[in-house]
């Protein structure tokens, strides 16, 4: 695997850990966790993942009113997407993120990478949080 195709794995799975994480935040009513999972679902598209199952697990969180483990999960399920080692893959991203802190960081650079890959520039990228 190339190093470029290695960041871009880390960098998707940092994001996708980060949002799971923050979303503990949200159904405790904390507003600031809210605002950022929102402005990264408005920021980040799942076209622009490289990896089909992160995109496809994103989307989910995308829909799901709280993208935590079972939340996402669920969606999974109830859209016909589920896979036997999702929950553990959600587990393993989950696990390799120690803070929620660092999302919008994850969301640019996965947007950053995605621009690499296409040419294609993402006009939200601007988006200040």
């Amino acid at each position: 695997m190339s190093r470029t195709l290695l960041i871009t794995h880390y960098a998707e799975e940092f994001l996708l850990g980060s949002i799971m994480l923050a979303s503990c935040y949200v159904e405790g009513g904390i507003q600031q966790y809210e605002d950022v999972l929102s402005s990264c679902f408005n920021l980040v598209k799942p076209s622009h993942f490289l990896n089909a199952d992160n995109a496809r697990i994103y989307k989910a969180m995308q829909m799901c009113k709280q993208p935590d483990i079972l939340g996402v999960l669920i969606e999974l399920e109830k859209n016909g997407q589920f896979q036997d080692n999702d929950r553990a893959y959600l587990r393993f991203m989950l696990d390799n993120v120690t803070t929620e802190f660092d999302l919008m960081h994850y969301a640019r650079e996965v947007i950053g990478l995605w621009e690499g890959r296409t040419g294609k520039t993402n006009r939200r990228r601007g988006i200040a949080v």
